[in-house]
């Protein structure tokens, strides 16, 4: 899904450029018809029967329109290296329209690999970045530290929003996730208890702690702090787990298992 190109100086601190390339959404919406979770179904079996969204790639790659190219500083420890989120670049048709350098909540922090190349997608020491999407109006990035959202024309700022610290959190190995709107029930995968999807008009980013919901134009809608007290569901199966947030907007259901 994406191309590849990796540089690296003779002081063994480079710059590191790839190129990642996106899912074409529906014509209709990005929301895929599905059946709601079953409470009859374990988190296994539930994986087991596969949705229509691909679980190929965890974080989300959803675009109307483009690519993004990520700028990453690469640094070599003995025989490991060290990966920095340094920017984001914009491209369409081939043509560069614009860079944006990320905020230190993001580019400060690093992940770990024994070797290079690394699919920055799939790889499992680099936890925190969730996914992004290209609306017809803005790009957002999101990690578990919160979202960024840039204008696609301009490549200016629109919103870089911090994530709110809560006393709860919710994690699972795997799982799935069922979103429910006004007009649609959508499907994603699910790992580490994070989600950032589109799901009709909506796109929604749960961090584990923070429910949001977003306009594609950069406006938030609707947001909820996970509490354990409120939203949780009982499996009574062990190292199973499931939850379920309401808002005006949406209805989240997360359900998954933690260990093998």
């Amino acid at each position: 899904m994406g191309v590849f190109s990796f540089f690296k100086n003779k002081s063994c601190v480079g710059i590191v450029s790839f190129i990642l390339s996106f899912l074409t959404a529906p014509s209709s919406s990005n929301a895929q018809q599905i059946v709601s979770l079953s409470p009859n179904l374990s988190p296994r079996e539930f994986l087991a029967n596969p949705s229509p969204i691909s679980s190929a790639i965890l974080s989300t790659t959803i675009s109307e329109a483009g690519q993004l190219a990520w700028g990453v500083k690469t640094q070599q420890e003995g025989d490991y290296y060290k990966y920095y989120l340094q920017s984001v670049t914009y491209q369409n048709s081939g043509n560069i329209l614009w860079q944006f350098p990320l905020p230190e909540r993001i580019s400060n922090r690093a992940f770990w690999g024994t070797k290079e190349p690394v699919d920055i997608r799939n790889y499992y020491g680099f936890p925190f970045l969730i996914g992004t999407i290209i609306t017809a109006e803005a790009v957002f990035i999101a990690d578990d530290s919160g979202i960024l959202v840039i204008d696609k024309e301009t490549g200016n700022l629109l919103v870089d929003k911090p994530a709110d610290p809560s006393p709860d959190s919710f994690f699972v190995d795997w799982g799935r996730a069922t979103i429910i709107t006004s007009t649609q029930r959508c499907e994603t995968p699910v790992k580490g208890g994070k989600i950032f999807t589109k799901c009709g008009e909506y796109l929604v980013y749960f961090n584990g702690e923070n429910l949001w919901v977003w306009h594609p134009s950069g406006q938030l809608l609707d947001y909820i702090n996970y509490s354990h007290k409120e939203h949780d569901i009982e499996t009574h199966e062990s190292l199973n787990y499931q939850i379920r947030i309401s808002l005006k907007t949406v209805i989240v259901e997360i359900r998954g298992f933690v260990g093998e």
